[in-house]
């Protein structure tokens, strides 16, 4: 059976019109996918940045208090209870950021609030009853302060290990710039392949 040249041809348009179609979809899935991760990896940083802020407010919580207690100085305290209310600001900030740690973030909260509590108690105790009184509760102080680190080590320890495996590649281990490239390359190529199987020509591909 003998099939005209136009015949041909118009199949031969169609091949390549069907295969640019499926390309450009390809192609726009890809960076759709790429602008996902893109943000996905933002979030991240950003919860990085607030977790190391939680950490040092936490770390000021018992210092101001603790300083407040041996010079019976109020600005002392208020600073204490001002990084107290920023350390909440930071845990809310991250429950929202990264809700797969909400169990660990909740088990922040409760030591966080017991810190600022023990320690206001602990700079009134030392200003109006007395070093024995204080030192009373500065035990209840230092424990809280305790469970506060042992509970910020187990949201960072898996916090560290999830952000390693959200940036490892193939996306997130090369620059934008190439890992699009890549990806038009490889659209390229493809599309040579195709044109390839239509008319019987080699059709080389881009190196990467």
């Amino acid at each position: 059976m003998k099939i005209s040249i136009a015949r041909l041809m118009s199949s031969c348009a169609a091949v390549l019109l069907l295969s640019a179609v499926g390309l450009s979809w390809w192609m726009s899935s890809q960076v759709n996918r790429l602008d996902e991760l893109g943000h996905e990896l933002s979030t991240l940083g950003e919860a990085q940045e607030n977790a190391q802020e939680l950490r040092y407010n936490t770390a000021q919580i018992q210092q101001f208090y603790t300083d407040a207690s041996l010079t019976g100085e109020r600005e002392a305290a208020d600073e204490g209870q001002q990084h107290y209310r920023q350390a909440l600001e930071k845990l809310t900030a991250l429950e929202q950021r990264i809700p797969a740690f909400a169990t660990e973030l909740r088990a922040l909260r409760g030591p966080i609030d017991q810190l600022d509590a023990q320690g206001l108690r602990m700079f009134q105790a030392y200003s109006t009853a007395g070093k024995a009184a204080g030192d009373e509760v500065m035990a209840a102080f230092d424990q809280s302060s305790a469970e506060v680190i042992h509970n910020f080590a187990a949201l960072s320890e898996p916090f560290v290990l999830f952000w390693n495996r959200k940036t490892k590649p193939p996306y997130f281990g090369q620059p934008a710039n190439n890992r699009l490239g890549d990806i038009a390359i490889s659209a390229v190529n493809m599309f040579g392949h195709r044109s390839d199987l239509v008319f019987g020509k080699t059709v080389k591909s881009f190196p990467h």
